[in-house]
C-alpha cells in the first residue's frame, strides 16, 4: 500500500498520490484546493485562447478582404473542426491552397502584395514631392524677405 503523502485539510485523513488524483476527498468529499485551481486555470486558458482565435480571425478577414473574398463566416467558441488541411465541416471554405481559395497560389499571393507595395511607394514618392515643394517655397520666401529687408535698411541709412 501507498503511504500517506499530504492530509485532507478538512478531515485529517492521511491522502496517497492515488487519492490526490480524484476531484476529492474519497473520506469526506471536500474538494482539493489544487483541483479547484486547475478549474480556474482551464477557464482562463479557454478565454485566452478564445482571444487568440478572434484576433487571428481578423487578420484572416483583412487578408481575405485584400484578396477580393468575403470574411470568414463565424465559429463557436473554440472555432471549427480542425482537419489535416484545416477546418472542416458543412459551410466552411476551402482550406488554404484548395482550388478556388483566395490562398491557392503563392504568386497571386505575391502579385497582390507587390501592387499593395508599389501603391505604398507611390503615395511616399507624392508625400516627398510636395514636402520638397514647401520647403522650397518656404526657404525661397525667407531669401527674399532677406534681401528685402537688407535693401530696405541700406537705403534708410542713405
Amino acid at each position: 500500500m501507498y503511504e500517506p503523502v499530504q492530509t485532507c485539510t478538512r478531515c485529517g485523513a492521511g491522502l496517497t498520490l492515488d487519492d490526490l488524483r480524484a476531484p476529492n476527498c474519497k473520506y469526506c468529499g471536500t474538494v482539493f484546493p489544487h483541483k479547484a485551481q486547475a478549474a480556474q486555470h482551464a477557464e482562463l486558458a479557454g478565454q485566452v485562447m478564445n482571444q487568440m482565435m478572434a484576433q487571428q480571425a481578423q487578420i484572416q478577414d483583412q487578408w481575405r478582404a485584400a484578396f477580393g473574398a468575403g470574411p470568414m463566416p463565424p465559429t463557436g467558441p473554440m472555432g471549427p473542426a480542425m482537419g489535416p488541411m484545416g477546418p472542416m465541416g458543412p459551410g466552411m471554405p476551402p482550406p488554404p491552397g484548395a482550388p478556388g481559395s483566395p490562398y491557392a497560389s503563392p504568386q497571386a499571393i505575391a502579385a497582390a502584395h507587390m501592387m499593395q507595395v508599389g501603391q505604398v511607394q507611390q503615395q511616399v514618392a507624392r508625400s516627398v514631392s510636395r514636402t520638397t515643394t514647401i520647403v522650397m517655397i518656404v526657404v525661397g520666401l525667407s531669401i527674399v524677405l532677406t534681401i528685402g529687408s537688407v535693401l530696405a535698411s541700406v537705403l534708410m541709412a542713405r
